[in-house]
């Protein structure tokens, strides 16, 4: 390398001020939770038959799941 000590010193800080200026705006975009632009459907509960919310959020499926209950999902056979 044909640089002299003051010439490597300028470019290196000339590279920190670059990064510093990009590294915020790069950090902004990242910084952001996807936000879901879709309304959320109201399903059917597949275990209550009610509407309004989802088994996951069933009050019945969490007590039964709670207390230990086995509950039957779609498709399967006990026998």
């Amino acid at each position: 390398m044909d640089k002299s000590l003051p010439e490597l010193l300028a470019m290196l800080r000339t590279a920190e001020q670059n990064l510093k200026s990009k590294g915020k705006s790069i950090l902004m975009i990242g910084n952001g939770k996807r936000q879901n632009k879709r309304p959320t459907k109201q399903g059917t509960c597949f275990h209550c038959g009610k509407t309004g919310h989802w088994k996951r959020n069933c009050p019945k499926y969490l007590e039964d799941k709670k207390n230990g209950v086995e509950t039957l999902t779609s498709g399967t056979k006990k026998d």
